[in-house]
C-alpha cells in the first residue's frame, strides 16, 4: 500500500485510476459491488491516509491513450533500430544538429509531440539518404496520385507558413528559443520552398538576440543561396558580422542590401556606421613631436651645383665663410634651405591633417534583427 501518490509505483497508479473508474460506473450499484471496489482500492492504499494525498487527475482513459502512444512510439522506434536508422551516425548528427538549433525546444522526450517532431526527423533523413540508395525502374503515378501530390505540397506549406507566424510571435514576445524551434520545425518541412529564406532570415534574427551570431551569419548565408534579393537577409549578416567585429564583412553585407533597397534609410544609416567603424579602426599616421622633421639633405646633388662649388672655393680661401660653412653642417634645418635657394633636391613635406571623420551617431546597433518578420 502506498501512502501518497508520488509515492505509488506507475503499476499502484494505474491499479488505482482503475478503481477510481470503476466506483464512477457502479455509484449505484448494489452493496455486495459497492463493498468489492472498497476492498480492492483498500488493497491499493495504506490505511488512515489523508484523502488529499490521493489526489490523481489522470483518468483511466487518458492513461490508456498514452499507452497506446507510447507502444505505438516504441514499435516505431524497434522498426527503425531494425533497420539501422537509429544505428546509423549520419541520423545521429542530424539529430544532434536539429537538437543544437532548437527543432526539440519546449517538448520533453516520450510526448506525442517530441514523437511528432522525431518523426519528421526520420523523414527528412530518410529523404536525404533517398539519393544513395540503389535506383529502381520508375513506376507510373496513378491518376489519383497525381491529383493528391499538389494538395498535400499546399498543405504542407501551409503548416509550415503556420510555424512561421507562431515563431513570429514568439520572437516578438522574447521567447527567442521558442521562435528558433517553430522556424526550425517549418524549415524541416519545407527546406527550399518560396518562403525557406524568410524561415532561415528570421531564425538568424532569434539567434542574434541570443549573441549566437555564428549561428545568425551560416542561416543568413543559406538564406541568400535561396534568395539572393532578400534584402533582409544581407541586413542581418551585416548585423551579426558588425557584433563580431567584422567590419569590413559587415560593410559589404550592407552595401548589398542598400544596393537591393536604395530607398531603405536604415540601409544606408547601417552602411554609414559599418564605414565609420572601420575608419576608426585604421591606425593613423603618427608626426614627430615638434612637427614633421624635414628631409636630410640630398649631399651628392649639393656638391655638383656650380653655385656650391664656387662658394667652397671662397671658403677655402676667407676663414670667417669656413666658420660659417662648419655652423650650417650643424644646423640641418639651414643646409635644407640653402639646398632650396640653389635648386637642390628639397625634403618630403608634413603630410597633411586627413580631417575629421563624422561620429557614428547614436548606437552602435547595426540595423534591426525583428523587424518586418
Amino acid at each position: 500500500p502506498f501512502q501518497t501518490m508520488a509515492t505509488a509505483s506507475p503499476e499502484q497508479k494505474l491499479n488505482f485510476a482503475i478503481v477510481k473508474h470503476l466506483k464512477a460506473c457502479f455509484a449505484t450499484a448494489d452493496a455486495d459491488v459497492l463493498k468489492a471496489v472498497e476492498l480492492l482500492e483498500g488493497a491499493l492504499v495504506a490505511p488512515d491516509v489523508d484523502p488529499k494525498a490521493l489526489e490523481y487527475e489522470e483518468s483511466l482513459a487518458t492513461l490508456f491513450e498514452a499507452g497506446v502512444a507510447a507502444k505505438e512510439a516504441l514499435t516505431r522506434h524497434e522498426k527503425q533500430s531494425e533497420s539501422g536508422i537509429e544505428g546509423d551516425p549520419l541520423f545521429q548528427q542530424l539529430l544532434q544538429s536539429l537538437t543544437k538549433r532548437g527543432f526539440f525546444a519546449g517538448v520533453e522526450p516520450n510526448t506525442p509531440e517530441y514523437e511528432a517532431r522525431y518523426q519528421r526527423a526520420v523523414a527528412q533523413y530518410e529523404k536525404r539518404r533517398a539519393p544513395l540508395q540503389p535506383k529502381t525502374a520508375p513506376r507510373a503515378p496513378a491518376e489519383k496520385e497525381s491529383k493528391v501530390a499538389p494538395d498535400s505540397e499546399q498543405q504542407t506549406q501551409e503548416q509550415a507558413d503556420a510555424l512561421k507566424a507562431e515563431g513570429n510571435d514568439m520572437l516578438k514576445k522574447g521567447d527567442h528559443q521558442g521562435a528558433i524551434g517553430k522556424y526550425s520545425a517549418a524549415l524541416e518541412l519545407v527546406p527550399r520552398g518560396p518562403q525557406s529564406h524568410i524561415y532561415l532570415s528570421n531564425r538568424a534574427a532569434a539567434y542574434c538576440h541570443l549573441k549566437d551570431f555564428t549561428s545568425a551569419v551560416e542561416d543568413c548565408r543559406e538564406a541568400i543561396k535561396l534568395n539572393d534579393g532578400y534584402a533582409k537577409a544581407h541586413a542581418r549578416m551585416g548585423y551579426a558580422y558588425f557584433f563580431q567585429a567584422q567590419y569590413a564583412k559587415a560593410e559589404e553585407c550592407y552595401a548589398r542590401a542598400a544596393e537591393i533597397e536604395p530607398n531603405n534609410s536604415n540601409h544606408q544609416e547601417y552602411l554609414r556606421k559599418a564605414r565609420a567603424k572601420l575608419s576608426a579602426a585604421a591606425p593613423a599616421p603618427s608626426a614627430p613631436a615638434g612637427g614633421a622633421a624635414p628631409a636630410a639633405p640630398n649631399l651628392a646633388g649639393l656638391m655638383q651645383s656650380p653655385q656650391m662649388m664656387q662658394m667652397a672655393q671662397q671658403m677655402m680661401q676667407n676663414p670667417e665663410l669656413m666658420k660659417m660653412a662648419q655652423d650650417m653642417m650643424g644646423n640641418p634645418e639651414a643646409m635644407a634651405n640653402m639646398m632650396g635657394a640653389f635648386g637642390g633636391a628639397g625634403g618630403a613635406g608634413g603630410l597633411g591633417g586627413a580631417g575629421g571623420l563624422g561620429g557614428a551617431g547614436g548606437s552602435d546597433a547595426a540595423g534591426s534583427t525583428s523587424g518586418g518578420l
